[in-house]
């Protein structure tokens, strides 16, 4: 009987001990085990969406896949239809609202099915566990579906039931590339998913369970059989009666779209769009609204082709046109064969090469700043050597005194070079720096040397073209915009509107060729070796940049700036004015003052002839320095003497005072008391009597005379004879007496 009594109690003990282990596990399955799953939220985050991109009147320009080509749009709960929420938790999860990412009940009716049909008969898998397997794809075992279920219970620890059912309709897969109710409402009914009828939405609902199979464009036989097993399913949860889902299946349109025409519109040329979703600086919308311009794009590729078919040895080009008030780039064209092998992918407008010449303006405009110059001041084009930099023109040849203006519209090098020696590299830098054109990692100031004013400096076409943009802005500098609605961007004030009121009309002194006579400002810059062929051309409204050359950095004869990119740009300004003249250019900060005809800067006490010349108002001009060197070398130099020396001197005893003439020029005229005495020469001893003396030194023609009163003394020896008298010490010897 003790025995009995002993083994009840052990086994209530272990029963006790079994349950409390099952009550742990049960607890620590509850409210442990779901916070300690690692959840799959960075793999549903790096699966970017497509992307659609439109032009300002809401045309349609590029549709962009998503991660690994997926076709996904998404979408806010709100905006679905409510039927179509109702139909699809009818179908996959009908006690989404009353579990906690695992549907016991329905994995107790699973299992019982598959074990009393040996096959499987109905899915377990709740809304949740669908979402956690699209995002932690696992191979099909029982050990993978526990896990799928743990992580199901984590996610809605995490996660409200509408942020599930939101991300649910967006991962969904509907069969291809297809993924999310709007990708598959947009590409089966060519509609967004909140223009779907009710038998629409039907169809939809029961595509995810075999996405292939039901597709209608491929199997519309099969989606329709679906679609009927949906609207039965919807009839046995009590959604509908039987006449309603008869009358919608055989009634209800399903409004296909044309299957046999493109849905999604790829630009053959992306380029454009991939800078503008780099240049965003927050997260895009699925719908994005870009600045370019279609028509002005396609006018650019096809004057860029033209221009090119016309130089077999010429390969690439690229063309950017900027709008000045908003900085927004309505054309962009950086390779002419997107498709071609081996460099039609790379973007011209955005590689760095060297401008030449196109740097100039930025040397003058910050000369013209600092009031070093204006457009009428004359400049040295002469050939200069500093160390071992010879530069020359391109054409070889000096055209000696020119104006600032002339310098820089026919692009002379030497005024260039001299400019920036004064200027000084360090503060081109920071000019050319807040224009934009200065990137991190570029060569320091003193390893570019004085070769930056002829374009050693690599940039980018559109960086150019935007750093041209602020001269017609006066002086502000703001960054280009890609994106319609991104904010205007801070400016940054370089220079002031009246220095870019005289650098525009330096640079409009010359015709734009093929620019049908508009006045425009512009410049061209050829590389070194004949590489890259530059030129930017802008009037207060638009900014035009062409660049030509080849990708691989092959040189052409036919890479010169002026005969090549001036004319692509000439002919794209008048495709921007074809039915309108451009502004007039502003000249409110500019005053006409007189000028120094000899340097074209501010006359001073020496200059003659001036002449009415423009001027930055409130940028005070340099004086002339010219007039007055010259004045200076033309004065008659004086006629230098050290010895003898003004003063009082000893006579020596039995005679005068001995001197040795020192003097400059070597060679004098010489006059003793207003008598001349002839041409004595540097070295000659000049012997003078006791008495005051008048001496005259006079080097000759071009030189000043120098006079000088010398006072000698009689002997000691001689005043003994006389009356005494004072006297100073030091007779008979040349020393001054003190």
């Amino acid at each position: 009987m003790r025995r009995i009594v002993l083994n009840r109690r052990r086994l209530a003990a272990g029963a006790a001990i079994l349950t409390a282990v099952f009550a742990a596990a049960a607890a620590f399955r509850q409210w442990v085990l779901p916070y300690c799953v690692p959840l799959p939220e960075e793999e549903l985050a790096r699966r970017i969406p497509a992307r659609r991109f439109f032009d300002r009147a809401g045309r349609l320009l590029h549709s962009r896949p998503g991660f690994d080509y997926e076709w996904r749009f998404p979408v806010r709960l709100d905006a679905l239809p409510a039927h179509l929420v109702e139909i699809t938790l009818a179908v996959e999860d009908r006690n989404f609202h009353r579990h906690d990412g695992v549907d016991l009940a329905a994995s107790a009716r699973a299992f019982w099915q598959l074990l009393k049909h040996g096959r499987i008969v109905s899915g377990s898998s709740t809304v949740t566990m669908q979402l956690m397997n699209l995002a932690d794809r696992r191979p099909r075992s029982w050990f993978n579906k526990l896990c799928q279920m743990e992580l199901a219970r984590g996610w809605e620890k995490k996660h409200s039931k509408r942020e599930i059912l939101e991300a649910y309709f967006n991962y969904l897969p509907y069969g291809g590339k297809l993924y999310g109710v709007e990708a598959a409402a947009r590409y089966y009914f060519g509609r967004s998913a909140s223009e779907l009828n009710f038998a629409e939405c039907t169809l939809l609902a029961g595509i995810p369970q075999r996405p292939n199979r039901f597709r209608p464009d491929r199997h519309p036989e099969a989606a329709r059989r679906r679609q009927k097993t949906v609207l039965e399913m919807l009839v046995r949860r009590k959604l509908l009666t039987a006449g309603e889902a008869g009358r919608i299946y055989a009634e209800e349109p399903l409004r296909y779209r044309d299957f046999s025409l493109p849905l999604w519109r790829r630009a053959a040329d992306p380029q454009f769009f991939e800078l503008a979703e780099r240049s965003a600086e927050a997260p895009l919308p699925e719908r994005v609204t870009v600045t370019l311009d279609p028509e002005l794009q396609h006018a650019a590729l096809a004057l860029l082709k033209r221009s090119v078919a016309l130089h077999p040895s010429v390969h690439d080009g690229a063309l950017a046109v900027l709008e000045n008030r908003t900085g927004k780039v309505r054309a962009l064209v950086g390779t002419l064969d997107f498709g071609a092998l081996p460099a039609g992918q790379v973007n011209a407008a955005v590689a760095y090469r060297s401008p030449g010449s196109a740097l100039k303006p930025f040397l003058f405009g910050e000369a013209v700043e600092g009031g070093m110059l204006a457009g009428d001041t004359v400049l040295d084009d002469s050939p200069l050597l500093y160390g071992g930099y010879r530069p020359g023109n391109f054409d070889g040849t000096f055209r000696g005194r020119v104006s600032a203006e002339t310098a820089l519209a026919e692009s002379l090098n030497t005024p260039a070079v001299r400019l920036l020696r004064s200027l000084g590299t360090e503060r081109v830098k920071r000019t050319l720096s807040r224009f934009g054109l200065w990137r991190p990692g570029a060569p320091a100031p003193d390893k570019l040397g004085l070769s930056l004013a002829l374009g050693s400096l690599d940039v980018t076409l559109l960086d150019l073209a935007n750093a041209y943009r602020a001269i017609t802005s006066g002086g502000i500098y703001r960054p280009f915009l890609l994106l319609e609605d991104a904010a205007a961007p801070a400016g940054t004030a370089v220079w002031s509107a009246g220095s870019c009121e005289m650098l525009a009309s330096m640079l409009r002194s010359r015709a734009l060729p093929e620019a049908g006579g508009l006045p425009v400002a512009w410049k061209t810059g050829t590389s070194n070796g004949n590489r890259d062929a530059w030129c930017i051309a802008f009037t207060p409204e638009w900014t035009v940049g062409v660049w030509f050359g080849n990708k691989d950095g092959t040189p052409s004869p036919d890479l010169v700036g002026g005969p090549l990119a001036a004319p692509a740009a000439g002919a794209m300004m008048r495709t921007l004015y074809r039915n309108a003249p451009p502004p007039e250019w502003p000249e409110a900060h500019r005053e006409i003052t007189a000028l120094c005809r000899r340097s074209g800067l501010r006359p001073g006490m020496f200059c003659g002839e001036t002449f009415p010349g423009a001027v930055v108002r409130g940028i005070p001009l340099q004086s002339c320095r010219d007039c007055r060197r010259e004045a200076n070398a033309k004065a008659p130099k004086p006629t230098a003497v050290v010895t003898p020396a003004p003063g009082t001197y000893r006579a020596e005893a039995g005679g005068g005072v001995r001197f040795r003439l020192d003097s400059t020029p070597a060679e004098v005229h010489f006059y003793l008391d207003n008598r001349y005495q002839g041409k004595i020469a540097a070295g000659s001893d000049l012997m003078l009597a006791p008495g005051t003396h008048r001496l005259l030194f006079w080097g000759g023609d071009g030189y000043r005379a120098a006079s000088m009163e010398i006072r000698v003394l009689p002997p000691r020896n001689a005043e003994r004879k006389k009356a005494p008298e004072p006297s100073g010490p030091g007779a008979g010897t040349a020393d001054p007496v003190t």
